[in-house]
């Protein structure tokens, strides 16, 4: 009986002693408060450049292309079902239509054919189409490009690293590499950007994870073309600066926040 008294009388001297005013004297050095991160904004590039070689974009509310003016006097418009799948994409120049894609979608909402037809006259003429095939992750391996006679043009076949990027394309004509930052890329927030991989000759549109840094072409290296950056303090790229065959180039980028993370 005398241990559990003593015990009990050594429990309230510890607990008075940590105690004095209602008010803990435990060394506040021994306890580091978690580290919160500030919210990260969600942005969209609504401007590339000025002048002539300026690229202003548009969005639909699902934060996907709704048109793309470029400063030369063509466009590109798009369109998409009720549930926000792409149907199609239209080209114009001075706000004439002179081709178009349309695009049927599997059962799960992918793009697995687009339909390609250019204006002849008063006529839109069908001249081919290409093929999509998706990978276990629902990433494009390859597209078949085929005439309107059903033969084969040619096939790309694409690889990605383990963030997802496009690192790699290969045909007959091509065998490309593609390296990357770390930042937010341009297109990171922009729905179905990757599909102006295949309907657009412009590399930027593979930013749309991280940004490209570099493109060699294993076949020809005279095609290596260089991307370095200027970042904003959310991590996107506010200065775009291109090497292409010795030609430099610097695009400004301006930006709509759409929301935070």
């Amino acid at each position: 009986m005398n241990v559990y008294k003593n015990l009990f009388l050594m429990l309230v001297v510890v607990f008075a002693g940590c105690k004095k005013g209602g008010e803990s004297t435990e060394d506040p050095g021994g306890i580091v408060p978690p580290v919160v991160e500030t919210d990260k904004k969600i942005l969209i590039p609504v401007q590339l450049g000025t002048g002539n070689s300026k690229t202003v974009m548009s969005y639909t509310q699902g934060a996907a292309f709704s048109k793309i003016e470029y400063g030369d006097g063509t466009s590109i418009g798009f369109t998409y079902n009720n549930t926000g799948k792409p149907l199609g994409l239209e080209k114009f120049k001075n706000e004439e239509l002179v081709s178009l894609t349309d695009y049927e979608l599997d059962e799960n909402g992918r793009v697995i054919i687009g339909r390609m037809a250019i204006r002849k006259g008063n006529k839109y003429v069908l001249n081919g189409h290409y093929e999509l095939k998706y990978n276990e992750l629902n990433q494009v391996a390859t597209i078949s490009f085929m005439d309107i006679n059903e033969q084969l043009l040619g096939k790309v076949e694409r690889r990605y690293d383990r963030t997802g990027n496009l690192i790699g394309e290969r045909s007959t004509k091509v065998d490309l590499t593609y390296s990357y930052d770390l930042k937010n890329g341009l297109f990171k927030h922009v729905n179905y950007a990757w599909l102006l991989t295949i309907e657009e000759n412009k590399n930027l549109f593979l930013s749309g994870i991280n940004n490209v840094k570099e493109i060699t072409d294993a076949l020809n290296s005279g095609n290596t073309q260089n991307f370095s950056h200027v970042y904003n303090k959310d991590g996107y790229p506010e200065t775009v600066n291109t090497v292409i065959g010795g030609t430099k180039t610097t695009v400004k980028v301006s930006y709509k926040e759409i929301g935070v993370n």
